[in-house]
């Protein structure tokens, strides 16, 4: 595979950064000079700013304190104030999570005082606004030995060279997190059959009608708060990365989900603001609250921000109460270099204690540098380049290849797309041998206007492989319209199956430049040299935008515990949330120091520890 890039999400990125302060119950009073403070703050700050302030203008909670809430006629009274004002509640809440009496709102400051002076018994607060927990890519950089080209589109790690294509490859083995976390294993026990996972975030696809190739064969009811109707189709590719990660299908198609046979229900509680993909909430809390009432068995909060939310927590505690799981990315802010640690408990709703809080790790089994460490991170998975759905064709640059003898057809070559080359397609074009890409070899093979098929190396006893910079200018001045440049043995383990992938060719190619398998190039050389010597083998290349893409974040580890708790809960499912949550802590792996600590929480998630275990040994208070 590619080497994986890093970029940061630059409207949605979430480095558990962007909020809202918390509101109290505000008298009239103490409401006016914040209103008057909102409105100076002009709307929702950039995602990562430390001095986040409200968003301005645009939705309140109104709350009837909780002996006024169980009148009706108190609430007669209040949905008669908003008639007058001419204002429609966005949602009216109700004991499933503890919030009967409140109602969320749209309104001007005007308006919001004009209905404190009609009700002076009415508490008022600003949303508070959520960030997905996630960085994607785009963002036009590249790790020290790649070089970016302004040729490039911004699509996912093209800023930087295409992917390798990996439906070329098992699924599984595009999945690195369900094998880390034993999910195959479990398979043989379980595929999460029976057990519903409600997901807020942004959205599936393109709705109910989706027709991704991985689309969940389980997709249950679903709904966006945000727009307030059943089209669920995606802002953003995040939440269908989420989804991807918990259950894609297993088909042969891209990749696999940890519980390919659990239910999903979409709720969409993001939308697009401002430049930037939030949540309110508001929409958060009637998310989970739908949730309740649909009887999911387990929530993802792939989300946070750095501001408490009274409401929002005591939903999540209602939700808890109801038997419901709920699991949640602990922040991407961690940043020692710049002395930030034990971010965990500034992010929210990670760091509620009901929050089942999700640290990430990489394929070393270490501690992603991102997630964030502290006392409230109770548990970690993979969450570094992980491969997941997005959106039909949104997603990371992949190549598909062909070569074509004289008069016979077509046949598919696999191929890869090296770190540094154009990532532009190639027409059908002649082929010709360039050795290992001398100076000798490449102007007496004349690659004007072909492609020039070139060795990795020369290797072996007295010989100095020639640099692939060196290779690829000399092709270059001599007019080649593209290079393959193969191996020169078989099965190199730094190049995966001795495909060329992933090495870095430098300085950005301005040609592309495919890499290709030992066993390939030499049968392309074997063609090109047999009789009638020179006959003509024309190659050509497509590079699209395809249906995955990869990730890192906590968003991403959090679905892989929400997948691991579905296999689990379906093998088990006498178990309650509460004894499930602790049989997923005593039977995680232990990295880090011994026993719990800030980074790892109690280990990383392992679906067949869990399954052999059974049941906790203790359940903790």
């Amino acid at each position: 595979m590619a080497k994986h890039v890093k970029p940061r999400l630059a409207a949605e990125v979430a480095q558990a950064g962007a909020g809202t302060r918390k509101y109290r119950k505000l008298g009239y009073g103490t409401l006016l000079g914040l209103l008057a403070h909102l409105l100076a703050c002009g709307g929702p700050p950039a995602a990562g700013s430390e001095s986040d302030e409200p968003a301005m203008g645009e939705e309140f909670f109104l709350q009837l304190p909780e002996l006024y809430a169980r009148s009706d006629l108190q609430m007669t009274r209040l949905r008669a104030a908003l008639a007058q004002a001419d204002l429609t509640p966005r949602r009216e809440y109700s004991d499933l999570v503890g919030l009967r009496g409140t109602v969320s709102v749209r309104a001007s400051t005007r308006q919001v005082q004009a209905l404190l002076q009609e009700l002076p018994q009415l508490q008022a607060r600003a949303v508070v606004w959520r960030y997905p927990l996630a960085t994607t890519c785009g963002d036009g950089r590249c790790d020290l030995d790649e070089a970016a080209t302004t040729s490039r589109s911004s699509t996912c790690s093209a800023d930087c060279g295409a992917v390798p294509r990996h439906s070329d490859r098992d699924e599984l083995s595009n999945s690195w997190q369900a094998i880390t976390v034993g999910a195959p294993k479990a398979w043989t026990q379980t595929r999460g059959a029976g057990i519903h996972i409600g997901i807020l975030d942004t959205g599936y696809d393109s709705g109910p009608s989706s027709g991704h190739p991985d689309r969940p064969q389980n997709l249950g009811s679903g709904y966006n708060f945000a727009t307030s109707n059943g089209n669920y189709a995606a802002v953003s590719e995040h939440g269908t990365h989420v989804a991807g990660i918990i259950a894609a299908p297993s088909n042969g198609a891209g990749m696999v989900g940890i519980a390919p046979e659990a239910t999903l229900h979409i709720y969409q509680v993001f939308q697009a603001r401002q430049g930037q993909i939030g949540a309110a909430d508001s929409d958060i809390i009637a998310a989970i609250e739908m949730a309740i009432r649909d009887k999911v068995n387990i929530l993802n909060l792939s989300l946070g921000g750095t501001h408490d939310s009274e409401l929002e927590h005591r939903a999540i505690q209602q939700a808890t109460q109801a038997g419901l799981l709920v699991v949640v990315a602990a922040g991407n802010s961690e940043d020692a270099a710049s002395g930030k640690i034990l971010t965990a408990t500034k992010t929210f709703p990670g760091s509620y204690p009901e929050a089942f809080s999700v640290g990430a790790t990489t394929r070393s089994e270490d501690i992603a540098a991102f997630s964030a460490t502290g006392s409230s991170v109770r548990i970690s998975a993979p969450g570094e380049g992980v491969y997941s759905t997005v959106p039909v064709r949104t997603g990371e640059r992949e190549v598909s290849a062909q070569v074509q003898l004289d008069g016979q057809p077509a046949v598919a070559l696999s191929a890869a797309l090296p770190i540094g080359s154009s990532g532009t397609s190639l027409p059908s074009t002649a082929l010709v041998s360039c050795g290992f890409g001398s100076l000798t070899d490449v102007s007496s093979c004349a690659p004007v206007d072909k492609i020039a098929l070139i060795s990795r190396g020369p290797a072996g006893l007295g010989q100095t492989a020639i640099p692939f910079a060196d290779k690829l200018r000399r092709a270059r001045e001599q007019g080649a319209a593209g290079v393959l440049l193969y191996n020169h043995r078989y099965g190199d383990a730094a190049t995966a199956g001795g495909i060329l992938d992933s090495i870095s060719l430098g300085t950005g190619q301005p040609i592309p430049v495919l890499g290709l398998a030992a066993g390939d190039g030499e049968f392309l050389l074997e063609q090109l040299q047999a009789p009638p010597k020179g006959q003509l083998v024309r190659a050509a290349a497509a590079i699209n935008a395809s249906d995955y893409g990869t990730f890192d974040g906590t968003s991403m580890a959090a679905p892989v515990v929400a997948g691991v708790a579905a296999l689990v809960w379906s093998a088990y499912p006498s178990l309650t949330a509460a004894e499930l949550r602790q049989l997923l802590s005593e039977s995680a792996v232990d990295l880090g120091a011994p026993g719990r600590d800030d980074a790892f929480g109690a280990g990383r998630v392992d679906a067949w520890r869990a399954i052999q275990q059974g049941h906790p040994r203790t359940l903790a208070d």
